[in-house]
């Protein structure tokens, strides 16, 4: 009885020094194996100029004849970032990456593709412990998503390349994550710069880590990456060097916030919720800046409806200095609004719903770009970062 209680102890203690660590890279990108214009070194070369922590190459399936040639490159390897083992499945009716932390058997994943059976697809990736995501699924040009979103895909593509322009990220988000999650499916949105040149026109807005996606990672390795992806554990921003978004949930009123994103609320009426912002290169600790103020419930639906433009809002207080606007949407619908500048590194927001309500709360940042990547702004809009949802009662 003595040792029993002494190895849950332990275990206890053990399991109190598990801290998760945020880790940033790009899920999507092409090298010379398929319709990419540099080789793998030089591809994995520009992703460790860029300070990631992981990355893939993710080259077309069609135009490799369904043989993974890329993963056997004696380039394809890295001391220090962490590589996963990625393919992007190609068809006609749409694209989806299939993720592994190790090389797996791509062959009856390839015969899915022939029968253009994306379903079959997502279950033999799964039958290989390989991440099955969607991409681009409003993306112009004929390269949308035409098959149904399956129940157990793991995740979707929300942000390709920059915010407007070919992808269309906001429809991405709103007509098709956001209606998965309204209708009760619980579903990761990661993002992917989809890079194919590291120079010339299609580099300006097609580069690596535009988007970045951020996994709150247990540990520095691939397995525990994919799971953290899997379990909703994913923050996105437009840039590697600009600023994002951590958000979290506290139901029994100590100020712990351990509730994170992709995790699910039961049965709670009353709900506390923090939204930290991390700024690139900042080391100060969390601390509630002075310079914030929560809109008007009218001007937040003015934001929601379009009748006014946030970027412009903010542009007009210049006494406030450089200002953003923190947004939360609850189930698809802007929900409160803060304006903010950059001394502001939290806040803190409450919410009374009833207890058997079905919700999802997630964060954006919106703004005026400023990373010295980009030199149009017209192709990032005015989305700087994004969360994942908390859910309750999913």
């Amino acid at each position: 009885m003595i040792i029993r209680i002494i190895f849950v102890v332990l275990m206890s203690l053990i399991n109190s020094q598990i801290r998760a660590e945020w880790l940033k890279g790009d899920l999507h990108t092409h090298s010379t194996y398929s319709d990419g214009s540099h080789n793998i070194a030089e591809v994995i070369n520009a992703a460790k100029s860029t300070g990631l922590d992981f990355f893939a190459i993710t080259d077309h399936d069609t135009l490799m004849n369904g043989e993974p040639y890329h993963w056997f490159d004696p380039a394809y390897k890295d001391d220090k970032m962490i590589l996963l083992y990625g393919i992007e499945w190609t068809t006609l009716k749409g694209h989806a990456n299939i993720f592994s932390d190790k090389i797996f058997d791509y062959q009856r994943i390839w015969r899915a593709n022939q029968d253009q059976n994306a379903n079959q697809t997502m279950i033999e990736a799964h039958n290989q412990n390989a991440i099955f995501s969607i991409n681009h699924p409003e993306m112009m040009f004929g390269l949308k998503w035409d098959y149904d979103i399956f129940q157990g895909a793991d995740s979707i593509e929300i942000w390709n390349g920059v915010y407007r322009l070919q992808s269309r990220n906001a429809w991405s988000i709103t007509k098709i994550w956001d209606e998965e999650l309204m209708s009760g499916r619980r579903i990761t949105g990661i993002g992917g710069s989809d890079t194919h040149q590291l120079d010339g026109l299609l580099s300006k807005w097609k580069n690596i880590a535009t988007p970045t996606t951020w996994v709150d990672s247990v540990d520095r390795d691939g397995k525990s990456i994919l799971e953290a992806i899997k379990k909703g554990r994913v923050s996105l921003s437009y840039a590697v060097d600009a600023p994002m978004l951590e958000f979290l949930a506290d139901v029994d009123n100590k100020h712990e916030y351990t509730i994170k994103t992709g995790d699910n609320i039961i049965s709670r009426t009353s709900i506390d919720f923090k939204i930290r912002i991390h700024y690139p290169h900042q080391e100060k600790k969390y601390k509630t800046g002075v310079i914030v103020k929560e809109l008007a419930s009218e001007l937040t639906q003015a934001f929601e409806d379009g009748s006014v433009d946030v970027v412009k809002y903010l542009q007009e207080d210049k006494s406030f200095g450089k200002v953003r606007a923190v947004g939360v949407f609850k189930n698809g619908k802007l929900f409160k609004t803060w304006k903010i500048n950059e001394k502001v590194n939290e806040i803190v927001f409450s919410d009374q719903l009833d207890k058997r309500e079905r919700s999802y709360y997630r964060v954006e940042l919106v703004g005026k770009p400023s990373s010295s990547y980009f030199a149009n702004v017209l192709l990032y809009g005015k989305t700087i970062a994004l969360t994942n949802p908390i859910y309750v009662n999913y």
